[in-house]
């Protein structure tokens, strides 16, 4: 690419970007922008998290109610964080694609230990929701965790409303699990060690494998970083990237 090629895909001070390719060069020139993009809107989300901070402490100066100013500064920072992540996802290379609906196996944290989530009832937990989520964290703090943990059993002697005694099982998450569980799948040594290079990064908030339902169909790993607006009630915006893909032609 020529310099003033590069300089005319460069969008100053443009808050909207849609790009568009059809072949390698175009994907490369959509890249570029999107870097540009990133810049120019890291840049306007801090000067937001800075106004904010300088209201949040006008507030706390004059013993104001701070409660929505700190959560929206708080957001602010999150928010930079989020299109930092992004952009040095798109200076390695990585490629934006379509949100898929991947099964996650690992997740970046930095908890010491997983959220208990208590399950109690007469008999073990049959589809129990354990899972962990992300922290989302800035890039290069945490470390990734498989996202099921180990889960205790604790069993108690217990008496309904009629005298009866029955065993009440409570079971929580316990621990962290040690090892994480990459898709034999995709157990391809490029694939592995891409998805190696890419944890080390720590710039995905979680890492999946899309696995389509279609026999013979093209398995991907996926990284996401997600967004710290939810958009509903435990729901997340997600930017998802390629990390590795593997196609075995004797399955065209």
């Amino acid at each position: 690419m020529n310099e003033a090629m590069s300089e005319a895909l460069i969008p100053v001070g443009q808050e909207s970007l849609e790009v568009s390719a059809t072949t390698p060069l175009e994907m490369a020139n959509a890249q570029t922008q999107l870097v540009a993009w990133c810049i120019g809107k890291i840049e306007s989300m801090k000067r937001e998290a800075a106004e904010l901070a300088e209201n949040l402490a006008i507030a706390v100066r004059n013993k104001w109610s701070t409660a929505t100013l700190r959560r929206h500064s708080q957001l602010a920072i999150k928010r930079v964080d989020f299109y930092e992540k992004i952009k040095a996802a798109l200076e390695a290379g990585y490629c934006i694609v379509p949100n898929f609906p991947i099964t996650m196996f690992a997740i970046r944290t930095d908890k010491s230990s997983p959220a208990k989530k208590c399950w109690i009832g007469k008999y073990e937990s049959a589809g129990h929701n354990f899972e962990q989520d992300p922290k989302m964290l800035p890039a290069g703090e945490g470390d990734y965790k498989n996202p099921n943990p180990m889960v205790a059993t604790k069993e108690s002697q217990k008496c309904d409303e009629t005298g009866k005694s029955f065993t009440q099982y409570t079971q929580w998450a316990s621990d962290w699990d040690t090892e994480i569980m990459f898709p034999i799948e995709m157990a391809k040594p490029t694939i592995m060690e891409a998805t190696s290079r890419a944890m080390q990064m720590k710039v995905f908030d979680q890492i999946g494998v899309l696995l389509p339902q279609a026999a013979k169909a093209d398995p991907l790993i996926v990284g996401e970083i997600l967004d710290p607006r939810p958009v509903g009630y435990g729901i997340r915006k997600r930017v998802a990237f390629i990390i590795g893909w593997h196609l075995d032609v004797r399955d065209l």
